[in-house]
């Protein structure tokens, strides 16, 4: 019995000094997004990659804002996203088997903190963007169409969520650099 009441104890000590010190589980990210003010620069602004993205930051708990000025973080989409389809082998007859959908855009991801002596901040037109990609292998087959055409909308839609939270991951490091 006092093994037990010892060990209980060394446990919650452990518990309590990795909780103190910012310790937290892998993919266990801080979900709230309260303190982010992001304004959201796009070509079209009701392209479906956008419009989810804007809900997904909402739900997240940040506030969108359009003017940069008062924004804690800045999200440029310089591209919309741009989709490639590579065959990835072919049977007998040359039809396709499996393929892979691509899909990319490009962004610059920006804290918007305040210039100082000590700092110099690098206006957005001229930071180099970077490039953001998902992609996932397909299986087709000539036999199910309908399906495979709706299976393939499946899949679009999940690589825009990686995109999304890719973009959110980046917007949560801009913010983390700002603080």
């Amino acid at each position: 019995m006092h093994r037990k009441i010892i060990s209980l104890i060394l446990t919650l000590v452990l518990i309590v000094v990795l909780s103190s010190c910012g310790f937290k589980p892998r993919n266990k990210a801080i979900q709230d997004l309260n303190a982010v003010v992001v304004s959201i620069d796009a070509q079209q602004q009701f392209h479906p990659l956008v419009l989810r993205l804007k809900r997904r930051l909402q739900s997240l708990g940040a506030r969108l804002e359009t003017p940069i000025n008062g924004s804690t973080a800045v999200l440029v989409l310089i591209s919309l996203p741009v989709e490639n389809q590579k065959t990835l082998s072919v049977d007998e007859t040359g039809r396709p088997l499996e393929y892979e959908l691509h899909i990319q855009i490009s962004v610059v991801v920006a804290s918007n903190k305040f210039q100082t002596e000590s700092t110099i901040q690098i206006p957005l037109d001229k930071m180099k963007p970077s490039t953001i990609f998902a992609r996932r292998v397909q299986v087709y087959d000539n036999n199910q169409l309908l399906a495979k055409s709706r299976e393939r909308e499946q899949v679009r839609n999940a690589l825009y969520d990686v995109l999304i939270e890719q973009l959110i991951e980046r917007i949560r490091g801009a913010h983390a650099f700002k603080s």
